[in-house]
């Protein structure tokens, strides 16, 4: 009876352990979906998507600079799965994005978005992009202003 209780209790940890190593994959963007993105992401100025002039769930691309984010670690990297604030030309317009994607940038590099429009955040106003794939485009705009 004790044998046959304690394969039991292993056989059930095992499959609990096993479920739990589940990395989960079906999440993550595949290449072509990436490049699907990339193709169908619309251009869209920011007062149509400031006024909810879209709807929600459109493909969008916004670039600009991010000013601040939720979290971020050594030399100021952003880590994946972080909300961060883009900057367009001044603080005048400005997004919220949710990262999703597992991305890595820091404050102050002016990067390209790939993503969902989400709507208007309630508290600021603001139109809100699920950002599903981020590309560099400048490192850190802080040096370039340097020389100036």
């Amino acid at each position: 009876m004790k044998k046959h209780l304690f394969a039991g209790i292993i056989f059930l940890s095992a499959s609990l352990i096993l479920t739990g190593c589940n990395d989960d994959s079906s999440s993550k963007m595949t290449a072509s979906d990436e490049e699907r993105l990339k193709k169908e992401a619309q251009v869209l100025d920011y007062t149509t998507m400031s006024e909810s002039g879209i709807e929600e769930e459109t493909k969008v691309v916004i670039e600009g600079v991010v000013t601040s984010a939720d979290n971020y670690v050594n030399n100021d990297v952003i880590p994946a799965r972080t909300q961060f604030r883009l900057e367009k030309n001044d603080d005048s317009i400005h997004y919220w994005v949710e990262n999703v994607s597992d991305d890595r940038f820091k404050l102050n590099s002016y990067i390209k978005v790939y993503g969902i429009y989400k709507g208007i955040d309630p508290d600021s106003l603001v139109p809100v992009v699920e950002g599903q794939v981020v590309e560099i485009v400048d490192e850190d705009v802080t040096d370039d202003n340097e020389g100036s």
